[in-house]
């Protein structure tokens, strides 16, 4: 099955906040709530640094307290910045075995269907044969309504023929397949 770049983005980033080393975000939690007290909040950065979102009166009064707690850290606006960052690291194997899995949970959530077209269909040639059809379509659908046809009995008219034109093919190649019935 074919995994697109987003797709595997987002499976490792998913699998990266799964093995997020959780005893930093603890101590800090622990560590700030012996300091301000039990309402506070903990946020994390973009480059994974934690914030302690606190009131800026708390911060000022406990700042000592902080800064020997949390060395490397600043007050900001709203809270302090501990120096503390949340580290994750993911090794080859874990990455190759957070794909097998990821992978093996897309293939039992895909119909029969989607399961061929993202293992075994090339996509160029997909494209190809709908581009055909849907030429296909509108000129059956124009020619019937040159014909005199209205435009809802026209459509309707044209995609049973395709429906019908699908049907012989899978009929040409031994598969049986049971497409609705459009009459």
């Amino acid at each position: 099955m074919k995994i697109t770049k987003r797709q595997l983005r987002q499976i490792i980033k998913e699998e990266k906040a799964k093995l997020i080393n959780e005893d930093a975000f603890d101590n800090v939690m622990r560590t700030a709530s012996q300091i301000l007290g039990p309402n506070i909040e903990l946020d994390e950065e973009m480059d994974g640094n934690i914030i302690i979102v606190a009131d800026e009166m708390d911060v000022e009064a406990n700042y000592d307290q902080l800064m020997a707690a949390f060395p490397n850290g600043e007050m900001v606006e709203d809270g302090f910045v501990t120096g503390v960052m949340q580290e994750s690291k993911i090794s080859k194997r874990q990455l190759r075995q957070i794909i097998k899995e990821e992978r093996a949970k897309l293939l039992t959530e895909l119909s029969q269907g989607e399961r061929a077209r993202g293992l075994y269909i090339d996509d160029a040639m997909a494209s190809s044969v709908k581009a055909t059809l849907e030429q296909m379509y509108n000129n059956g659908v124009n020619d019937a309504i040159a014909d005199g046809e209205d435009e809802m009995d026209a459509e309707e008219m044209v995609a049973s023929g395709i429906t019908e034109v699908l049907g012989e093919f899978l009929d040409s190649v031994g598969f049986r397949y049971m497409l609705a019935d459009r009459s």
